[in-house]
C-alpha cells in the first residue's frame, strides 16, 4: 500500500513539438498513475512533473544541463518514486534519476513492439512494458473490411519505434490477396491528398507520424485526426490516444 509519497515524473524519448503538453498518450499514462496513487493513499501525495524534451535538445550536453537542473530543484526535496515514462532505451530513460537519486526506487513505463527486446533495467528499478502489436492491429482492420484489395501504412522517417514499419511489412505476407504500400517518407500534404483519393476498397492503417521530411513535427494523435478526416477510406490506428480523433478503431493498446 502507497503511504505518504512524493513522486517525480519525467517523459524521456518523446518526439514531437512540444512534449511538455499536447502528448494525449501520456497524458493518458500520467493521470491513470495518479488516479491508482490515489486510490491507494492514506495520506497527502504530493507530484513533481519535469520533462527531458530529449527529441529537441539533444547530445550530452543538454542531459547534464536536465540533470544539474533536477538536482538543484530536488536537492532538499526527499522523494519516495520516480516514475519515468521512457521509449526504447530503458536505460538511458533511468540513468538521470538513478545518478542523482541513488536511494530512490525507480518504476517506469516504456513502450516496445512486439519482438524487440528490452535493454536491461538499471539496478533498484522495475516497471511495466506495453508491447505494441501491428500484426493484430491489421488482422481486426482486415476483419472489419474483409473486402480490402488495398492497405496504405503510414508512418513517417523520424518515429519513437522505427520496427513498427518492419513489422507492418511481416504481417502483410500473411494476406497475399491485398496489396500493400508504405507511405513512410511522403510529405504531410501529399499523404492528406493522397489519402483523399484512395478507392473504396482500400484502409488505412495508421502506426506514427511525428515528423515528416520537409521537419514539419507533428502530435501523432492530432495527424491522425487530419488523416481521418481527409481520407476517402477509413482510418485504423494502434494507440488508445487515436481514439476520439476519427479514426475507426484497431487494435489499440
Amino acid at each position: 500500500m502507497v503511504l505518504g509519497i512524493k513522486a517525480i515524473h519525467y517523459e524521456n524519448e518523446l518526439k514531437q513539438r512540444d512534449e511538455a503538453s499536447g502528448h494525449r498518450s501520456v497524458d493518458i499514462i500520467k493521470r491513470r498513475f495518479e488516479e491508482t496513487m490515489l486510490e491507494s493513499a492514506t495520506r497527502r501525495v504530493e507530484f513533481y512533473h519535469e520533462n527531458l524534451d530529449a527529441s529537441r535538445f539533444q547530445g550530452s550536453m543538454h542531459h547534464k544541463l536536465f540533470a544539474d537542473y533536477l538536482k538543484a530543484k530536488y536537492g532538499r526535496v526527499k522523494l519516495d518514486v520516480i516514475f519515468p515514462i521512457i521509449g526504447t532505451r530503458v536505460d538511458r530513460g533511468s540513468r538521470i534519476p538513478r545518478e542523482l537519486f541513488s536511494d530512490v526506487p525507480i518504476v517506469y513505463v516504456s513502450c516496445l513492439p512486439i519482438g524487440k527486446k528490452p535493454i536491461p533495467p538499471v539496478p533498484e528499478m522495475t516497471g511495466v512494458l506495453l508491447r505494441i502489436d501491428v500484426a493484430q492491429a491489421l488482422k481486426v482492420a482486415l476483419a472489419v473490411r474483409p473486402r480490402t484489395r488495398r492497405v496504405i501504412v503510414i508512418s513517417g522517417p523520424a518515429t519513437m519505434h522505427p520496427e513498427l514499419l518492419s513489422h507492418a511489412e511481416a504481417a502483410a505476407k500473411s494476406y497475399p490477396g491485398v496489396t500493400f504500400e508504405y507511405w513512410s517518407e511522403r510529405t504531410a500534404a501529399h499523404i492528406l491528398d493522397s489519402a483523399a483519393a484512395l478507392p473504396g476498397d482500400s484502409l488505412v492503417l495508421y502506426l506514427e507520424l511525428y515528423r515528416d521530411p520537409t521537419g514539419a513535427s507533428f502530435y501523432p494523435w492530432q495527424f491522425g485526426q487530419s488523416l481521418a478526416k481527409a481520407a476517402n477510406a477509413p482510418v485504423f490506428g494502434i494507440y488508445e490516444s487515436y481514439l476520439d480523433t476519427g479514426i475507426v478503431g484497431g487494435a489499440v493498446h
